[in-house]
């Protein structure tokens, strides 16, 4: 049993430790100079001492890096990609590319990401970041996209609708050009009347397809392009329980239909996409459909696929633990250890090697120290793997903590498994 002043202890270490599990893994370091991280940067790399540089990369926010790479310009006459390149065949090519794509602006990434995804027909990449970033972050890729990207491929560069109008076509394309031209309402308004109107719209669309035999829903697409682009989370997820709850009602009910409905099983709004469409379509909708429910899952997800599935993926694995590290990569990890029970440190500590490895476990310890929620100074490459190996053993300490801390009566609860537009 746990004296007053371990309980209280044991209360503040759960508090802060579940705060980070719910943000970011990377945060603003305090007392940072961009000037003489540039100086120790250039060294490191002159000296091509792999610790140093990630050490020096995957302690700090992009922001910061951003400014640091001004004034390593400033200070040497050239970027870090540059001088990287000069050295890159001494370091394994994915932790190249795990650095260099550490050191662009967010939009930056995210348009190389969509060019690399539409030129080589990764839809699901696609998906994945205009369903997952705000509007105002789709302003910026589509920006860059259309101005910066130009120089990569002048005599062929089009604009980002125009290329994803080329390379796409159907229910997807919509899905698409609509996430690009920033629809979604980012409130957390929901209308309780219009949610179950368009439920109600669907099932019917739906029963029609099966009395037919044929797919109603997918014939009439473009109707419900408007409810799944521009529809708030919150309104998307009472249409989903709407039409769930539509579903059991005429079942129970037992109405005169020919019952087909009843036969297909497709309770969920899941397993109606499943049946009406085929292809990316319905990859697409089922990827939107994923997010909007919990949005951790699906990275945590797609994470599991990059590394174990068969279509194993270092640049979806770079791209997501990048894009998510100042976010929500925390809950991610636990996200990813309840399901694959397993740490997500402990897969890539199983499955990568070298200073690829190092950068890896560095996002995904961060630098923010579990004991009082600020940034930690001290070099995350350092005890990354010491902490991939010893995360089981933290698990078991926190649930011992947290059932000693339940007899004294709540201390907080976590935010929602579901992610909200603003919080992105």
């Amino acid at each position: 049993m746990l004296s007053i002043p371990q309980l209280l202890i044991a209360v503040v270490v759960l508090v802060a430790t579940c705060t980070a599990f719910h943000g970011p893994t990377i945060v603003e370091k305090p007392g940072f100079n961009a000037e003489k991280e540039a100086e120790k940067l250039h060294q490191a790399i002159m000296n091509t001492k792999m610790k140093e540089i990630t050490a020096i990369i995957c302690s700090i926010s992009n922001s910061q890096r951003l400014r640091l790479a001004v004034e390593f310009k400033k200070s040497y006459g050239t970027d870090v990609a540059h001088m990287l390149s000069k050295i890159d065949h001494l370091f394994i090519e994915n932790y190249v590319k795990l650095i260099k794509y550490l050191m662009k602006t967010p939009a930056m990434h995210d348009a190389l990401q969509m060019y690399n995804a539409l030129k080589k027909k990764k839809y699901g990449v696609t998906i994945e970041i205009l369903a997952t970033r705000t509007n105002q972050q789709i302003v910026d890729l589509r920006n860059v996209y259309d101005s910066e990207l130009a120089i990569i491929d002048p005599p062929k560069h089009r604009p980002l609708e125009a290329y994803i109008k080329e390379k796409t076509s159907g229910p997807f394309q919509h899905l698409l050009v609509s996430l690009l031209n920033e629809s979604r309402d980012e409130t957390h308004a929901s209308d309780e009347e219009m949610a179950k109107k368009e439920a109600e719209q669907f099932f019917e669309l739906r029963r029609k397809g099966l009395a037919a035999k044929s797919p109603w829903v997918s014939k009439n697409a473009a109707e419900f392009n408007r409810v799944f682009a521009k529809g708030s989370f919150s309104q998307l997820r009472k249409f989903f329980d709407y039409y769930k709850q539509i579903v059991v009602q005429h079942q129970k009910q037992k109405r005169h239909y020919k019952d087909e409905y009843d036969k297909s099983g497709a309770y969920d709004i899941e397993a109606a996409i499943t049946n009406e469409f085929s292809g990316i379509d319905k990859d697409g909708y089922l990827a939107l459909i994923k997010y909007v429910r919990n949005g951790p899952k699906y990275f945590a997800d797609l994470l599991h696929e990059a590394i174990n599935g068969i279509r194993k993926s270092d640049t979806d694995l770079i791209r997501i633990l990048i894009s998510r590290s100042e976010i929500d990569l925390a809950k991610i990890k636990e996200v990813y250890s309840k399901l694959h029970k397993t740490s997500l440190e402990r897969q890539i500590e199983a499955k990568t090697f070298s200073n690829y490895r190092s950068g890896l476990l560095a996002l995904l310890s961060g630098n923010i120290s579990a004991t009082n929620g600020t940034a930690n100074a001290t070099n995350p490459t350092e005890n990354a793997t010491e902490n991939a190996k010893n995360e089981g053993k933290k698990q078991e300490m926190l649930k011992a903590a947290a059932t000693e801390v339940s007899s004294v009566g709540p201390i907080g609860s976590p935010p929602a498994a579901e992610n909200q537009v603003g919080q992105q």
